[in-house]
């Protein structure tokens, strides 16, 4: 069994360099960094390979585009959140959920059509994930900038 009590030697919250240097990378945001890449790419694939498949003469059509353009940002955001960056944790939560509501909505209305694919099933799951996790990671991240701006005054400069 773990034992969950506070060890002697880890870092307080006293304030010091020493627990901002600990705030500085949370592993939560490189999880939810991870989600977020793993659900930008299945809805970018989702969207590929609607488009390499089928063509589709309605309203629908915009579909595959949307998904695409979800998954593209949402890749381009999960570097930001691997890094613990505030404003792309927030952007990605956003870009996700999106991701998922449409991924669901667009998995439903595909196999009720008779068109069965592997991503179609899996980036609903992975966007769901995806939002779980980067919504986790927002305190653990914005615990990660307040912690750069204290080290940034001290003249340790850590990057955007």
């Amino acid at each position: 069994m773990h034992d969950f009590r506070p060890r002697a030697d880890w870092p307080d919250s006293s304030g010091s360099g020493d627990d901002d240097l600990v705030h500085l990378n949370p592993k939560i945001a490189r999880f939810a960094g991870g989600a977020s890449l793993l659900a930008g790419a299945i809805g970018l694939l989702d969207g590929v390979q609607v488009l390499a498949s089928v063509t589709i003469h309605s309203t629908w059509a915009v579909a595959p585009y949307a998904l695409a353009a979800l998954g593209a940002t949402l890749l381009a955001l999960a570097h930001g959140v691997f890094r613990a960056r505030e404003l792309h944790a927030l952007a990605a939560l956003i870009v996700s959920s999106l991701l998922t509501v449409a991924a669901g909505v667009w998995a439903v209305f595909a196999m009720s059509h008779g068109f069965f694919a592997i991503y179609a099933f899996w980036a609903p799951a992975c966007g769901a994930l995806s939002v779980a996790l980067t919504a986790v990671s927002l305190p653990a991240c914005e615990r990660a900038a307040r912690a750069r701006k204290r080290l940034s005054g001290q003249g340790l400069n850590l990057g955007r």
